[in-house]
């Protein structure tokens, strides 16, 4: 039969107190079989705490024909723990980020034409795509790209930028709305 012990410390002179609730239900407390920090509403630790960015609008950037080009961002919404600088995402924890993305561009007239976004990691010419469209029909359509992926970053030298590729012949210009332009990441996991 296992049992419970309390043990006081040596160092300290207070008195630690459990205090019962007032309820007329009889409640049970199960503690997990692991070594460990219970922690409360008031602790200053929380499983979830870790980077958090968000991100948004931009200054009218133009978009040339047929390159991958770096989304830039003009404002900062929040981040939580300075790892946002220079449209980039450089988490200073190890783990899994989920991160979104999205883009628009104002009167996107050409028909036949090709617009996709992607994440890159670490600035290699790898992207992980995650929204890709032929756009079929011409006139003024407004077309936006973006999505969300879940990656796995190291905390030290990892980072992210956005980037999107159109194919219309011309240079195009990306929305200002915070609504059609954003970046967000946060931590998912620690690894």
């Amino acid at each position: 039969m296992s049992k419970v012990a309390i043990q006081g410390n040596a160092s300290g002179t207070g008195t630690f107190t459990i205090a019962a609730p007032n309820s007329n239900t009889d409640r049970t407390l199960t503690l997990p079989d692991e070594a460990g920090t219970v922690l409360t509403s008031a602790s200053d630790i929380t499983q979830n705490s870790g980077p958090a960015v968000y991100a948004h609008s931009g200054a009218g950037q133009s978009i040339s024909n047929s390159s991958w080009t770096k989304v830039l961002f003009s404002t900062e919404g929040f981040d939580t723990d300075g790892c946002w600088a220079s449209s980039r995402f450089t988490p200073n924890v190890e783990g899994y980020y989920q991160i979104s993305a999205q883009l628009q561009f104002n009167s996107f007239a050409t028909a036949d034409s090709y617009l996709t976004s992607g994440l890159s990691m670490d600035g290699g010419s790898s992207f992980i795509r995650i929204l890709s469209r032929d756009v079929k029909r011409s006139g003024g359509y407004n077309y936006g790209a973006g999505g969300a992926s879940m990656i796995y970053m190291n905390g030290t030298t990892d980072y992210v930028e956005f980037f999107v590729f159109q194919s219309t012949g011309a240079t195009k210009t990306l929305s200002t709305n915070q609504d059609n332009l954003y970046f967000t990441a946060h931590l998912a996991r620690t690894a």
